[in-house]
């Protein structure tokens, strides 16, 4: 179909991209997870049927300890152990090498190292 061959293509453009991996600290990217996805003001089931999928993945000690975090309520420290144990690892292994490696306290220092990085590669960016 037209739509899945424009996405190969955009996929065939960001393997040959210049790549760059923002890196901001475990309890910023937790606050920002938290907010994006409004965890918390949904019903448990909402957070315990994804939980049971990757379950394998997890492994069943990592498991039980995210579930009870999150029928106890403590959303917080349950998308950290997530992050820590499931995400990062599902990340490394399937993010490219990168050019440019930005880290950075927060979501705004982090805009700002990369509206810099691109003024610098890209001279008619306009941030």
């Amino acid at each position: 179909t037209i739509a899945h061959s424009g996405t190969k293509a955009f996929l065939e453009k960001m393997k040959e991209g210049t790549k760059a991996l923002l890196e901001l600290p475990l309890k910023e990217r937790v606050r920002l997870s938290m907010e994006d996805y409004q965890v918390g003001k949904h019903p448990l089931e909402v957070y315990l049927k994804p939980l049971e999928r990757i379950r394998k993945i997890l492994g069943d000690e990592n498991y039980r300890r995210i579930r009870e975090l999150l029928e106890k309520g403590d959303f917080p420290k349950a998308v950290e152990e997530l992050m820590v144990n499931y995400y990062d690892k599902l990340y490394q292994r399937s993010t490219p090498e990168v050019d440019f490696k930005l880290e950075a306290r927060g979501l705004k220092e982090g805009k700002e190292k990369v509206r810099e990085l691109l003024e610098a590669y890209l001279p008619s960016f306009k941030g």
